[in-house]
C-alpha cells in the first residue's frame, strides 16, 4: 500500500511541476575506494535544450561490517546539481556525458562532508514510449577531512520516466 501510494504522489507532484523526467536506480559505490557500498539513487531531469538535461538528485549508500560481534550499518548521502549532454545516435540509443556538483556526508564512525565535481558517461536504451534504461558511470573528486583529497566511483543502473 505505501509504494503504490509512493506511486502516485510521485506522478501526482511531476505533473503539477510540470517535470520531464524522473529517474531511478541502483548500483555501487565505491568510497574513497575503501569501502563499497549498495547505491540507491533517484534525481529530476529537466530538459534545458534539445541534447541538454539540467540533473538535480539525490543518492543514499549503505556499507554494512561486524564490529565487536555486531554488524552496523555506515551510510553515504550525496546530492548532485549538474548538466548531461546528450549525444543521439538513433532513436533508441542515447549515450551521454554529464557534469557537476556533489555534496556529501558520510556517516559512519565519525560524521564527515565532502565536496567537489563529478564527471559522468553513459548510455540510455529506449524500453518503452516512456521509459529508457539506463547505465552509467561516475566519478567523483571531493574535497573534505580526514584526507582531505577523496576519489571515488559509482556504478548505476535504472529507469529513466519521461512524460
Amino acid at each position: 500500500m505505501r509504494k503504490r501510494l509512493c506511486v502516485l504522489i510521485l506522478l501526482a507532484g511531476a505533473g503539477m511541476l510540470h517535470a520531464q523526467m524522473f529517474s531511478a536506480g541502483i548500483g555501487t559505490s565505491f568510497f574513497q575506494y575503501e569501502r563499497t557500498f549498495l547505491d540507491l539513487e533517484g534525481a529530476y531531469h529537466q530538459k534545458v535544450a534539445d541534447t541538454m538535461e539540467m540533473v538535480v538528485g539525490a543518492h543514499v549508500a549503505i556499507a554494512t561490517e561486524e564490529r565487536g560481534g555486531q554488524v552496523t550499518a555506515d551510510f553515504l548521502i550525496a546530492g548532485e546539481l549538474g548538466l548531461e549532454f546528450l549525444f543521439p545516435t538513433s532513436p533508441v540509443f542515447v549515450p551521454y556525458f554529464g557534469a557537476g556538483l556533489s555534496p556529501q556526508f558520510s556517516l559512519a564512525e565519525e560524521t564527515s562532508f565532502f565536496l567537489g565535481p563529478y564527471g559522468e558517461a553513459g548510455f540510455r536504451l529506449n524500453v518503452h514510449p516512456y521509459m529508457d534504461w539506463f547505465l552509467e558511470l561516475q566519478q567523483e573528486l571531493t574535497i573534505g577531512p580526514p584526507r582531505w583529497i577523496n576519489n571515488s566511483t559509482r556504478i548505476s543502473t535504472g529507469i529513466l520516466f519521461h512524460f
